[in-house]
């Protein structure tokens, strides 16, 4: 359906708040994140409301009227290796705006004296303001839970990116027919035993230049493997067969059992490979073959890796 609401609390939080101006804060990230805010955008549309997009460094110098909306996009910046952007956002919506903040469907860390600092600190005694902080998972709810103070609003509701559809991302492209190996080379990154030498593997993130690149990537492959979370929503969302597996902490299994199995994504803790590239992890010749770069080039070309 191509104006399905799957963040429904959200939906009708903008809805209650439609006559009032919106301000969009993109706490910035990779391409993926890009799929966050288009959800959320979309959702906007469909309830009615104005909004403002605005950059991080802009939104921190600017001031706004205090009927506006600070809408703070989600994502899983609430956690310790990440740059903080999304916390400092926070804190400067709390300390320099009246009107009502949202903080849209994020992860969060399960360190309770990590949430005390970079959370329940920054809200302050402001109990006179209107503060809604949305979850998006089970285990960041219960963490927020029983650390927020009573007054501010805590919900649990959906990533806004699960409220698009193929016709959202604007591509017609057919499955080139590849398997895409969509896995994390950053602060997230799992340590698998092996990899899989005959498919794609990439960290689109890394490789693609623009947000269409990244979109194209994933509607290229007809099966999607990833410990990227947003590359198994982008499967999701183009209807391919997707296999979510783990990321180094509990984010990706946790979002997987609130909001992608009842859409049809697989769970794997170990990462599904070929005999072949289990056996040339065991044949040394063999390994050092398949590791050079032109016979990684000449997977992609035989696959039609865009």
């Amino acid at each position: 359906m191509k104006n399905q609401i799957v963040s429904h609390k959200l939906f009708e939080l903008f809805e209650r708040n439609k006559s009032k101006q919106f301000i969009f804060v993109e706490p910035g990230g990779n391409h993926g994140d890009y799929l966050i805010y288009k959800g959320a955008e979309k959702l906007a549309g469909l309830a009615g409301i104005k909004f403002k997009p605005v950059k991080h460094d802009d939104f921190m110098v600017s001031s706004y009227l205090d009927d506006a909306v600070i809408y703070i996009h989600g994502g899983g910046g609430f956690v310790p290796w990440w740059g903080g952007s999304v916390i400092k956002e926070l804190k400067k919506a709390v300390d320099s705006h009246r009107g009502v903040i949202i903080v849209g469907p994020q992860t969060y860390s399960t360190d309770k004296l990590f949430l005390k600092r970079e959370v329940v600190d920054n809200l302050g005694n402001n109990g006179s303001k209107e503060i809604f902080i949305f979850a998006r998972d089970q285990i960041s709810y219960s963490a927020l839970k029983e650390c927020l103070p009573s007054w501010v609003n805590l919900e649990l509701d959906h990533d806004t990116a699960l409220n698009l559809n193929s016709e959202d991302l604007a591509t017609n492209s057919k499955s080139s027919g590849y398997t895409l190996y969509s896995i994390r080379e950053d602060p997230e990154k799992y340590a698998f035993k092996n990899k899989e030498y005959l498919s794609i593997w990439v960290d689109p993130v890394n490789y693609s230049k623009s947000f269409e690149e990244w979109v194209k990537i994933h509607a290229h492959a007809k099966k999607i493997i990833t410990n990227r979370l947003h590359s198994a929503m982008a499967g999701t969302i183009l209807g391919k067969e997707t296999i979510l597996l783990p990321n180094s902490y509990y984010k990706n299994r946790a979002i997987w059992e609130f909001s992608l199995k009842s859409r049809g994504v697989i769970w794997k803790d170990e990462l599904p490979i070929c005999l072949f590239s289990r056996l040339a992890e065991y044949i040394p010749p063999l390994k050092a073959i398949v590791k050079r770069s032109k016979f990684q080039s000449l997977i992609r070309k035989i696959h039609g890796f865009p």
